[in-house]
């Protein structure tokens, strides 16, 4: 999979299919990542502003996390999910959900078919 980003435009590709993707609500699954992150302050609800620390981006260029707070996202099963102590850094290309943070939060994720599930217990919160 190539990710690209042009301005607001975000543009992925797999084997023979094209998505262009021009809508602040995506989110990337990062396995990798230590924490919820996303470079748009209007998504937080409730927002704190303060000095939260730094994060090293992949380009090796550290850059200060500006505040921090829960973001709700709709997913698409219907329900509202919210991500908790997510980070605000106005530098980031791309919203990101760590799925370190999701297994604190006792969350199980499967990936299989070129999918991600998400459930708690037995519910499925998102696809």
């Amino acid at each position: 999979m190539v990710t690209k980003k042009l301005d607001r435009f975000f543009l992925i590709g797999e084997d023979n299919f094209l998505n262009v993707i021009n809508d602040d609500s995506s989110w990337i699954v990062d396995s990798s990542a230590s924490f919820h992150v996303t470079p748009y302050q209007e998504l937080f609800s409730p927002y704190q502003g303060g000095d939260f620390g730094i994060v090293k981006m992949e380009n090796h260029i550290a850059s200060k996390i500006m505040g921090m707070g829960n973001v709700i996202l709709a997913t698409n099963m219907g329900c509202e999910f919210v991500l908790k102590d997510v980070r605000h850094n106005p530098h980031m290309r791309l919203n990101l959900i760590s799925i370190r943070k999701l297994d604190d939060f006792r969350y199980v994720n499967s990936f299989g078919a070129r999918k991600w599930k998400l459930t708690r217990s037995s519910i499925i919160v998102a696809r």
